[in-house]
């Protein structure tokens, strides 16, 4: 038998494959958790049994002797004995809430928070003591943000009411009212849409941690 150089390569290869764990007719498939048919992968269940987790609706009931507690005190709440402290009140107006679920309420450092106030204004106030610092000027449609890194300073557009500059992100500062403008896309956002007048996410983004995008 004439050994030829395509029979030492042939060798060559069939011995890494086998050092490597593979064959050449390997037919193994592939290990995933996908079923057969590209079928979504089984989803395991929780074991409900060995954990005092609630898993689905709750219908633990309230306390029948439950009242309103009184504002900036800590009180323990009876269903599940979490300590809790009430930090705003609706006492002559609808509502003082939080805007929406995806806004950071607390700046930078702690010690602000803002709620949307049934006046359909922003307040801004002292987290340690609950004092109103400012009612902001600012549209309720606004999508406020706070700074990244600076707690006095909170960023947002002008709000659906207003006819100009809607293309530009300001910043207002908390202590004196003071707004400017950050960054005016005027130019950039009509290069690409050149009827736009406006510009908004609806609250459902929100900037990176460093405040340098926006999505």
């Amino acid at each position: 038998m004439n050994i030829t150089t395509s029979h030492i390569l042939f060798l060559i290869t069939l011995f890494l494959l086998q050092s490597c764990g593979g064959s050449s007719t390997d037919n193994t498939k592939p290990t995933n958790n996908a079923g057969e048919n590209n079928e979504p992968p089984e989803i395991i269940q929780p074991d409900t049994t060995q954990s005092n987790l609630i898993f689905g609706k709750d219908t633990t009931p309230l306390s029948s002797n439950w009242s309103r507690p009184a504002i900036n005190t800590p009180y323990t709440e009876p269903a599940y004995n979490t300590t809790l402290k009430r930090v705003t009140s609706s006492e002559g107006t609808r509502f003082n809430r939080n805007k929406y679920s995806r806004i950071q309420n607390e700046n930078a450092d702690g010690s602000y928070f803002f709620t949307y106030h049934g006046s359909a204004s922003y307040h801004v106030y002292d987290t340690s003591t609950l004092q109103l610092i400012r009612d902001l000027d600012i549209h309720p449609d606004a999508e406020l943000q706070w700074h990244p890194s600076n707690p006095n300073i909170i960023r947002h557009l002008k709000g659906s009411n207003s006819e100009q500059d809607s293309l530009k992100l300001y910043e207002t500062k908390v202590d004196s009212g003071e707004t400017s403008v950050l960054v005016d896309l005027t130019a950039k956002i009509r290069a690409i849409f050149p009827s736009a007048t406006e510009m908004f996410d609806g609250d459902e983004g929100s900037p990176s941690k460093d405040g340098n995008r926006y999505t």
